[in-house]
Formats: structure tokens, sequence, C-alpha cells
């Protein structure tokens, strides 16, 4: 499920005023889904998006 569409599903239960997502929806148009790609919101390391994942997994699982 895309960031629109779940933006699309919490924004009436958030009842924030919000009705659109420019941002998101740039970087949706643009081919950026973030980790899927390695480009997104946030910058991503040059090596390989697998040993990211598995790095980033391992932290959040240490909890």
């Amino acid at each position: 499920m895309s960031g629109i569409v779940v933006m699309e599903q919490l924004q009436p239960a958030i009842a924030s005023g919000v009705k659109e997502y420019p941002t998101l929806t740039s970087k949706v148009e643009a081919g950026k889904f973030g980790v899927k790609n390695g480009e997104g919101f946030f910058t991503y390391p040059n090596g390989s998006m697998d040993d990211y994942i598995f790095e980033r997994d391992e932290k959040l699982t240490c909890y």
C-alpha cells in the first residue's frame, strides 16, 4: 500500500484538515519510494539495499 493511499485513509480519521500531500505526491510521481529504490525523504547508503534493510531491521528488532 502506498503512502498516499495510507494518508487518504488516515486523514478522515485524524481530521487534521490537511487534504493534499504535495511533498509525498511529488516523491511518488518522481519514483522516489524510499528504501524500496534507495531514494525518498532520507538519504540511503551507496551500498547494497539488502544490507541496509537487514541492518535497519536488526536494530528495530533488538528492542
